[in-house]
């Protein structure tokens, strides 16, 4: 092999600078370069896509979930306040939410709670809640007498003076309960008033029928119950005579 000598070596790589690309090859360098430069500082500008993962969820449903048992905790609040509010007496804290629970019942019944309440506001000397007691029987047999005036008046067959009847009774037998444990609650004018009109007017039908002479004999005693104030009773013995 013949050995290059060092200036053999330097002119050939002057020689070197003297050859010239053919332009074809230059252009198609000079466009796949421009090509990389491009591709490479799209890349740097566009921002990466975003890949989501079910932990980024986490804090959202978490929120929620703490939502969901603060609502059920308030719920069991509520109906827990509500159930014990069921055993309070008038003059307790939480009497008046029991008074809210019972606006769907009929004020008959109403009263009638009212009467179960002093009963037992008696029996067991709770002198905190007597007056209160008192105080709202006495308001809730306002509020009967009116929704018995309703009644009667779109009403007045037997059947619905039975029923009133009964619920007067039951009333009445927890009035005599507490007078023998001595407690006088006083008349209860406004009920009495629409039974004492109730009589009259089934005495006056009464007088303008033809009656029996057992059916007379009825009629007289009804009377004196009725100048008595013996509302109720009366009321029972008209039923007998319009059965």
């Amino acid at each position: 092999m013949t050995k290059i000598t060092e200036k053999q070596l330097i002119k050939s790589l002057q020689q070197l600078k003297d050859i010239k690309p053919r332009k074809e090859w230059a252009l198609l360098l000079k466009s796949q370069i421009l090509n990389a430069e491009y591709a490479e500082q799209r890349a740097i500008s566009k921002p990466a896509k975003k890949t989501w993962s079910i932990l980024e969820f986490l804090p959202s449903f978490d929120y929620q979930k703490q939502l969901a048992y603060a609502f059920a905790a308030l719920v069991f609040l509520i109906v827990g306040v509500f159930g014990f509010a069921q055993y309070t007496m008038p003059g307790d804290l939480l009497f008046p939410i029991k008074r809210i629970a019972e606006q769907t019942q009929n004020p008959m019944q109403v009263a009638y709670n009212r009467s179960e309440d002093l009963v037992q506001i008696v029996k067991e000397n709770k002198t905190h809640n007597l007056e209160p007691a008192i105080s709202e029987f006495k308001a809730s047999m306002v509020d009967a007498a009116k929704k018995l005036t309703q009644d009667l008046a779109q009403n007045s067959d037997n059947n619905s003076i039975k029923v009133a009847i009964a619920e007067v009774k039951k009333i009445q037998d927890n009035q005599k309960q507490l007078e023998t444990l001595g407690i006088n609650i006083g008349e209860t004018k406004d009920l009495d008033n629409v039974l004492a009109l109730l009589v009259q007017d089934q005495i006056d039908t009464l007088n303008e029928s033809t009656l029996t002479e057992e059916q007379q004999e009825q009629l007289i005693e009804i009377t004196k119950l009725y100048d008595e104030e013996q509302y109720s009773d009366a009321l029972e013995k008209i039923l007998l005579i319009n059965q």
